[in-house]
C-alpha cells in the first residue's frame, strides 16, 4: 500500500498544482472531492487512490497477502475518513507536501508507516530534512526499506524499491485508473454534477450557470456511451500514465503552422499554465495569445470578451 501511494507520486516536475504529482486532480474529476476545502480535497484523493488500488486484480496473491493487502486498504480508508492531514506550516509553495507538521499530523504515506514501525520513526523522517519532500526525493533508507516490504505484500515483487523502474509501474498504474474512471457512475443529480466540475471549471463558473445546464451535462453521463468514450478518451491522451508523445507538436511542426492561430487561455486552468500557448506561438508564423482572468473554459467565464476577440480575428 505504501509502495502503492509511493508510486502515484513519481513525476519530473516536483511542482503541482493539483492535488497530486501523478494524478493531479482526477479525483475531483471523477466526483471523489465533495466539499470545497483542502481536507475535502485530500480526503477525495485519498479514496480515489483506495479505490484504484482495490481494483486490482488478486486473484494470483497468496490468503496471507490478500489478508495484510486488506489490512492496509482498511488504514488508508480509515485514515482518509478521519481527516486528520498535515499543514504547510510555512513553505512557500502553497500544495507542497507535509511529511509530518508541527501540530504532529502525518501524510497518509507516513500514516502507514507509522502503523508498522511507531510515530517517532516518521517524526524522524520529517526531521531529517524531509519534511516538504516528494516522495520521489525520498531517500531514508528505512522508509524505501518499508517501500519494499510493502511493494512484496501486494504482490509487486518489490519492483518500487528500484527508482530506474519508475515507468514500469506507471504502465501497471495507469490502465487502473483508466479501467476505474470506465465504471464511474454519472453523478446522481445537477448539484453532485456541478460540485463534480468545480474544480475544473472554476467555482464562478459553476456558481453562475443554472441547474438545467448541470442536469444536461448529468443526462449525458448517464448515456451508454459515456464511459466507453471516457475510457477511449484517457487512453488517447496519455499512455503509461504519460502524455502520449504522438500527441505534442514538434517545434518543426509549430514552424510549419501557416494559417493565423488565436489562442484564447484562462489564466487560472487546472489543466495547464498560459506559457504553454505562449511558448507554442512563439514558433508560429501567425500565432497570438489573449490570457483572460479565467479557469479551464474561458468562454464561459468571459463570454463577451471571448466573443469579441473571436469576431476580431474573422
Amino acid at each position: 500500500m505504501l509502495a502503492v501511494l509511493i508510486a502515484t507520486a513519481f513525476a519530473a516536475d516536483l511542482h503541482t498544482t493539483g492535488i497530486n504529482l501523478y494524478a493531479g486532480d482526477m479525483s475531483a474529476q471523477l466526483g471523489y472531492v465533495t466539499g470545497s476545502t483542502e481536507d475535502d480535497r485530500i480526503r477525495g484523493h485519498l479514496l480515489f487512490a483506495h479505490d484504484i488500488i482495490a481494483a486490482a486484480d488478486t486473484s494470483a496473491l497468496s490468503p496471507e497477502l490478500r489478508e495484510a493487502r486488506a489490512k492496509n486498504l482498511d488504514r488508508l480508508y480509515r485514515y482518509a475518513r478521519a481527516k486528520q492531514f498535515p499543514r504547510n506550516d510555512d513553505h512557500p509553495d502553497e500544495l507542497r507536501p507535509t511529511f509530518v507538521d508541527d501540530r504532529g499530523a502525518i501524510c497518509a504515506v507516513g500514516a502507514l508507516f507509522a502503523s508498522d514501525r511507531g510515530y517517532p520513526a516518521a517524526d524522524r523522517i520529517a526531521k531529517s530534512g524531509y519534511k516538504y519532500a516528494f516522495i520521489a526525493q525520498l531517500d531514508d533508507p528505512e522508509l524505501l526499506a518499508a517501500g519494499v516490504e510493502a511493494a512484496k505484500k501486494v504482490g509487486n515483487q518489490g519492483a518500487l524499491a528500484d527508482r530506474t523502474l519508475r515507468y514500469e509501474r506507471a504502465k501497471h498504474f495507469a490502465p487502473v485508473v483508466k479501467a476505474l474512471a470506465s465504471r464511474v457512475p454519472a453523478p446522481p443529480s445537477a448539484k453532485a454534477t456541478r460540485r463534480a466540475m468545480t474544480k475544473a471549471m472554476g467555482r464562478p463558473v459553476t456558481e453562475r450557470y443554472p441547474d438545467a445546464l448541470f442536469e444536461i451535462v448529468r443526462a449525458g453521463m448517464a448515456m451508454p456511451g459515456w464511459k466507453r468514450a471516457m475510457s477511449s478518451h484517457l487512453n488517447l491522451a496519455m499512455r503509461s500514465g504519460r502524455p502520449r508523445p504522438e500527441n505534442l507538436f514538434s517545434d518543426d511542426e509549430l514552424r510549419s503552422i501557416e494559417p493565423p492561430v488565436r489562442f484564447i487561455l484562462g489564466d487560472d486552468d487546472v489543466y495547464g499554465s498560459p506559457e504553454i500557448g505562449r511558448r507554442a506561438a512563439a514558433l508560429m508564423p501567425d500565432a497570438r495569445v489573449d490570457v483572460l482572468p479565467a479557469g479551464h473554459a474561458p468562454f464561459a467565464d468571459e463570454p463577451e470578451t471571448c466573443a469579441a476577440l473571436i469576431r476580431g480575428a474573422s
